[in-house]
C-alpha cells in the first residue's frame, strides 16, 4: 500500500476516483499531537463502484476558523473557570471586608454588594480593598487569573487546522462500511445504488467484523459503545470499516485520530505513518493490535463536559446575583429609613 500526495479538491477527488484516474481518494486525516489538533476531510470507495464518499469527522473546520479557538470546549472551559473562580473569591473577599472593618464600613459594604461583585468580575479596585485579608484574596485572584489566562492563551497558539491530500491503493476491497450523518446525501445516495446496512445489534465485536466480509451486501453496521468499540473499530480498520449502527451517530465514530498518534508522534512523517497504518491494519494480526494499543495507549477523551461547567457557572451566577440584590436592597431601605438631619439656619 503507498500513499501519494495530490493537489485535488473534494469534488476533483470524487471526479478522479469516479474516472479510475485512483482506486481510491483518501482526502484527510485527524490526529492529535499533543494538544493539537489537525483535521482534514476523509473519503473512501465505495464498493464494487469506486466512487468515493465522505466520512464527516467530528473536529474543528477544515479552513483556520478564527473563532474555533473562542467557542472549543477547552477555552469554554477555561473562561467559566476564571469566571467562577472571581465570583468565589468575590464573596470571600467581600466577607473579609465585611467583618474586618468598622461598622460604619460594614454599612458601606452592604449597600455595594452588588458593585463589589461586578467589580470582581471585570477587576479588583484598589479603592475597595481595604483589610489586609481583602488585599490575600486579590493577589491570589489576579494569580489564579493569570495562570488560567494564560492556558487559554497557549492553548489558542497551540491550537491549529493543517489540510492535506493523498490517494492510497488497496489490492482488493472486499467489503466497506458506509459512515454518513443521518440524512447525508451520499448516505441517501448508496441507498439508492442498492446500499443496505447490515445490523448485528447482539452481537460481539469480532462476529460483526468478521460479518463485514461475509455479508452479501458489503455494508456492516456494529453497534457498540461510542467511546470505546466503535470509536476503535473505525480507527483502525478506516478502508473497510464496521461502524456503529446507529446512522444520527456516525459522524461522531469517523475519528481517526486513535490509530495515527499511536502509529506516529513525528508531523512531518505523515504519509509514511499512514502507510505504516494500513499495512498493519490490512494484516490478519489486527484484531491483536487494536486490544494491545486501545488499552495502553490510545489518548484518552475523559474530562468533565463543558456543558456542566456552564450549567455550574450560570446557577452559582444567579445565586451570587440574587444576593447582591437582595444586600443591594436591604441597604437601600436601611438608607430611606434613616432621618436627615436637621439644618440648622444662623439667623
Amino acid at each position: 500500500y503507498e500513499l501519494t500526495c495530490a493537489d485535488l479538491s473534494f469534488d476533483e477527488a470524487v471526479d478522479a476516483v469516479a474516472a479510475n484516474q485512483y482506486p481510491a481518494f483518501l482526502s484527510s486525516v485527524s490526529l492529535y499531537e499533543d494538544r493539537v489538533y489537525k483535521n482534514v476531510r476523509y473519503t473512501v470507495p465505495f464498493h464494487e463502484t469506486g466512487i468515493a464518499f465522505a466520512v464527516p469527522c467530528e473536529s474543528l473546520a477544515s479552513d483556520w476558523d478564527i473563532f474555533a479557538p473562542i467557542t472549543s470546549a477547552l477555552a469554554v472551559n477555561i473562561f467559566a473557570l476564571i469566571l467562577l473562580s472571581h465570583l468565589v473569591l468575590a464573596n470571600v473577599m467581600y466577607l473579609c471586608e465585611y467583618y474586618g472593618s468598622s461598622a460604619a464600613r460594614r454599612e458601606e459594604y452592604s449597600s455595594s454588594a452588588l458593585l463589589m461583585l461586578w467589580v470582581s468580575v471585570l477587576g479588583w479596585s484598589p479603592d475597595k480593598v481595604r483589610t489586609s485579608g481583602g488585599r490575600l484574596v486579590a493577589f491570589i485572584d489576579s494569580m489564579v487569573s493569570a495562570i488560567l489566562l494564560a492556558l487559554y492563551l497557549s492553548a489558542v497558539t497551540l491550537e491549529g487546522v493543517e489540510q492535506g491530500t493523498g490517494t492510497f491503493s488497496l489490492d482488493s476491497l472486499e467489503g466497506v462500511a458506509i459512515g454518513a450523518e443521518s440524512g447525508n446525501s451520499f448516505w441517501d445516495w448508496l441507498l439508492d445504488e442498492g446500499a443496505a446496512p447490515v445490523d448485528y445489534p447482539e452481537e460481539s465485536f469480532d462476529d460483526c467484523f468478521s460479518a463485514l466480509f461475509e455479508s452479501d451486501p458489503p455494508i456492516v453496521a456494529c453497534s457498540g459503545d461510542l467511546d470505546s468499540i466503535s470509536i476503535g473499530v473505525n480507527a483502525y480498520t478506516q478502508a473497510d470499516v464496521c461502524v456503529h449502527s446507529e446512522v444520527a451517530e456516525l459522524q461522531q465514530v469517523a475519528e481517526l485520530q486513535q490509530v495515527y498518534s499511536v502509529v506516529s508522534r513525528d508531523e512531518t512523517d505523515l504519509l509514511d505513518s499512514m502507510n505504516e497504518a494500513l499495512v498493519t491494519l490490512m494484516t490478519d494480526g489486527r484484531m491483536s493490535y487494536l486490544e494491545d494499543y486501545w488499552m495502553e495507549s490510545a489518548p484518552s477523551s475523559s474530562g468533565i463536559s463543558y456543558q456542566v461547567t456552564l450549567w455550574a457557572l450560570c446557577g452559582y451566577g444567579a445565586v451570587a446575583l440574587w444576593m447582591g440584590v437582595m444586600f443591594t436592597c436591604r441597604a437601600s431601605s436601611r438608607r430611606s429609613k434613616t432621618p436627615n438631619p436637621v439644618t440648622r439656619v444662623p439667623v
